[in-house]
């Protein structure tokens, strides 16, 4: 993968997203200072990409969002800075390279899906709901090395 990097900032829409598609594979992608939620709609212009290695969402994003994010080919490490109602969290474990998550302020129903990983080695899960049954879903991921809770309410 080249050093192609790309960036998204303020209200930008699905059309705008598809765009980046000319760019093929992107080795950073980044999407700042949305006013609004990232939706569904504006995130179904991701299956345009080639593939993105890094993904840092520093933007409130919908779980129903977060699908088309995961779907991505070849995410292997992402950032997510608040994650918002609608939908639940799903698809994570079809991201077959995704290695790290970052994330703050999830429920027990997100963190139980990405434990769900199959290939996550480090997940971060800042301010987030921590339960008997997530600590054992933590510990039957397969690959996970570092998991950093910081903040997290037991």
């Amino acid at each position: 993968m080249t050093d192609n990097n790309a960036a998204l900032a303020g209200d930008f829409t699905h059309e705008d997203i598809a765009a980046l598609a000319a760019r093929g594979d992107i080795a950073q992608l980044s999407f700042t200072q949305r006013t609004t939620p990232l939706t569904e709609p504006v995130a179904r212009g991701l299956a345009s990409l080639a593939s993105v290695d890094y993904f840092w969402l520093w933007c409130k994003t919908t779980r129903a969002a977060l699908r088309h994010v995961f779907a991505l080919p070849r995410l292997r490490e992402l950032h997510l800075m608040d994650i918002a109602a609608p939908g639940r969290l799903r698809g994570v474990a079809d991201a077959a390279h995704l290695q790290v998550f970052r994330g703050s302020w999830l429920t027990e129903t997100d963190l139980l899906e990405l434990a769900r990983s199959p290939t996550l080695r480090e997940l971060a899960a800042h301010g987030s709901k921590i339960t008997p049954r997530t600590i054992d879903a933590f510990v039957a991921m397969p690959r996970l090395e570092s998991l950093d809770i910081e903040d997290s309410h037991f």
